[in-house]
């Protein structure tokens, strides 16, 4: 259990039914999760893999519905990033290129960029409908931010195409990630469990593939988190009967991974 001297302070600080990424200790990303709820005070940090939970010693009852969680709208000023204005293109396209990525990847994907909350927002393929995720481009918190929409609410995983493809099941991390290597591998079935901890209906799709030849391979970055998320994903695809290989490379993310890299390592793997 984590100490509450390292969270909870933060986390009283948060308004009821609310959550957000904090840095843990001396990790470099904001891998612990803390939240206030109606109930008490908790926190999970995906690099530890603990978390811990404080009551609250005095709740007030009420009749009332509880409060829904903090929701972001999709952004109403998207556009797209053919129309943007030359500043706005020089600061997309060089953030693009800082994180190992090219427009062209998002061949057959809807990108829009949304000037006034300053992020990339994707709309990717979820487990009920389309999913629409937006990126931060400045340095604002959360970087990664699943937009909630009144038909599917917030995506589990996504995937960029139909999973109906030939080739080998590849799960990455980051929405980045899955662009690039469905551009680089045609012929692939790549999803991206939005995190280090793949959601049950991402178990429940891969299990009802019936994969018998190549396994699943769990590609998750190159960090302690990553490579624990890795590991935990596997073991559990493995007590389903599903053959499964994780694959991390140190210090690096799949999409930091240039082209040829990427398939050579799929193709080595098959």
């Amino acid at each position: 259990m984590i100490p509450t001297e390292e969270w909870l302070s933060q986390a009283k600080r948060l308004p009821v039914g609310q959550s957000r990424r904090v840095r843990h200790r001396f990790e470099s990303r904001q891998n612990m999760v803390i939240r206030n709820t109606p109930e008490g005070w908790g926190c999970y940090c995906h690099a530890c893999g603990e978390g811990g939970f404080v009551p609250k010693e005095f709740v007030k009852l009420s009749n009332d519905a509880p409060p829904e969680p903090y929701k972001q709208y999709i952004p109403s000023d998207l556009v797209k990033l053919s129309e943007l204005d030359r500043f706005q293109q020089s600061k997309v396209y060089g953030f693009l290129a800082q994180k190992g990525m090219d427009s062209v990847y998002f061949d057959g994907v809807q990108v829009r960029y949304s000037p006034s909350k300053e992020r990339l927002v994707l709309c990717l393929r979820g487990p009920d409908g389309d999913a629409w995720l937006g990126r931060a481009v400045g340095a604002q918190q959360p970087k990664w931010v699943a937009y909630s929409t009144p038909t599917t609410g917030y995506a589990e995983f996504v995937w960029v195409f139909d999973h109906n493809r030939e080739g080998p099941w590849v799960v990455v991390e980051d929405p980045f990630s899955l662009v690039k290597l469905q551009w680089c591998l045609p012929g692939a079935n790549v999803g991206s469990s939005l995190g280090t901890k793949p959601a049950d209906g991402l178990m429940r799709l891969l299990l009802n593939q019936q994969i018998t030849q190549a396994p699943v391979l769990i590609w998750y970055d190159g960090d302690k988190a990553g490579e624990q998320g890795a590991d935990k994903a596997v073991r559990r695809l493995q007590g389903l009967g599903v053959q499964a290989k994780a694959l991390t490379v140190p210090g690096k993310d799949p999409k930091d991974m240039t082209i040829n890299e990427i398939r050579e390592i799929i193709h080595g793997l098959q």
